[in-house]
């Protein structure tokens, strides 16, 4: 995987809690959305812990 892509699968992952945090998305769909981001080298750490938090 690309840095690009990497950047890119973060801004993702804060555009979502960012969306989540002003309660413009079920925690349902954070969830669904967690599980892809879950499946990026990297990234499988940070989405773990939101997990345990939404």
């Amino acid at each position: 995987m690309t840095d690009e892509l990497r950047v890119l699968a973060r801004d993702l992952l804060d555009h979502l809690l960012e969306m989540h945090d002003a309660r413009r998305m079920r925690p349902s769909v954070l969830l669904l959305a967690l599980d892809s981001l879950e499946l990026v080298p990297g990234l499988e750490d940070p989405v773990r812990a939101l997990r345990a938090t939404a």
